[in-house]
């Protein structure tokens, strides 16, 4: 009985103790690390704006499977999801994005209520660029919630500063990438498409008549079939001969598969998949500055290509006269 009482008298003093270091312990946590990276800017600000990028410096990727990218490639909107081989499902999320300034994201683990805010700071200095990670919460409950901020704060901290000596390292072996002449390149998952499609061959300087024919039919095709196209005409390019023959896809997004009983007209697919891809403004002669740019970045970045590249056209000779205002997407499909 002696040693039962001396027991709890020693648990109610580690209980009373551990009381009274949790009162002295504050109701919020803050963390905050700086690195100073010898790369521009825009160099170092695109490793955070694209999650993809992440997979290259953050400290967390060691323990991490199955990730995913949903929404945009890069900016508001972009959101990555994983398993943790502890956590569980993760899910995070860029709510703020201010360019070359500052990132802000939200992460959420599991069934966890409140979304764990972090803030990304950007600052041009002579050697380059600053880069400060933040993280602040409040609310904690007493006194657990006093211990669990503890944690927080001492692992954030250590994980920040790991992470960011990553992206340092990583930033300034990157810093000498091709210059992409003004264009901004998207990663991104693009859903299954499906196309009402007339494939045909020609000269590449006669190919504008021969689109207009195509087109005309595969719209007049659709009206026919009781649809409506969902989206901009794309040209899917087989093969590419500027001083040739060149073979190519005359595509019209339609919604859902569909039989197709004719000849010359078919139903086509593209399967979901990631895609390489920019937006060029002005006519198609001048365009060759883009392709050459997604031509970089492929070798820079050591994708395999998977696939035929196409143009969506966004605003074209069917919309616009003024060819200074033709939107063309150019995209690339690659391998995961």
């Amino acid at each position: 009985m002696k040693t039962v009482r001396i027991l709890t008298l020693i648990l109610i003093g580690i209980i009373a103790g551990a009381l009274i270091w949790a009162a002295t312990l504050p109701s919020s946590y803050s963390v905050k690390e700086t690195i100073e990276i010898e790369a521009p800017i825009a160099k170092v600000f695109s490793q955070v704006n694209n999650f993809r990028n992440w997979s290259y410096w953050s400290p967390w990727t060691d323990s991490l499977y199955h990730t995913k990218y949903e929404g945009k490639s890069q900016g508001v909107g972009a959101i990555m999801l994983w398993t943790d081989e502890k956590e569980g499902r993760g899910v995070q999320e860029i709510m703020t994005s201010e360019e070359n300034k500052m990132i802000i994201t939200e992460l959420t683990f599991g069934a966890t209520e409140k979304p764990a805010k972090s803030v990304f700071t950007f600052t041009d200095i002579p050697a380059g660029t600053e880069v400060s990670w933040s993280m602040e919460g409040g609310d904690l409950s007493y006194p657990f919630g006093r211990f669990v901020g503890l944690i927080i704060e001492k692992g954030a901290a250590r994980n920040f500063a790991i992470g960011l000596k990553q992206l340092k390292a990583h930033a300034e072996s990157v810093k000498d990438q091709p210059d992409y002449m003004g264009y901004e390149v998207y990663d991104e998952i693009m859903d299954e498409q499906h196309f009402i499609a007339i494939v045909d061959s020609g000269k590449t300087d006669n190919l504008l008549p021969m689109f207009r024919k195509n087109y005309s039919s595969i719209y007049k095709e659709i009206s026919n079939l009781k649809k409506d196209p969902v989206g901009s005409p794309i040209a899917e390019w087989r093969v590419y001969n500027p001083k040739g023959i060149s073979t190519f896809a005359c595509l019209v997004p339609i919604a859902g598969r569909i039989d197709i009983d004719d000849s010359n007209i078919s139903y086509y697919n593209f399967a979901k998949r990631r895609t390489i891809w920019l937006s060029h403004k002005g006519d198609y002669e001048s365009s060759i500055n883009a392709w050459n740019t997604l031509d970089n970045y492929i070798k820079y970045n050591k994708l395999q290509i998977i696939g035929n590249p196409y143009e969506v056209y966004v605003k074209g000779p069917m919309n616009e006269t003024d060819t200074a205002k033709w939107i063309t997407n150019i995209c690339f499909p690659v391998a995961n």
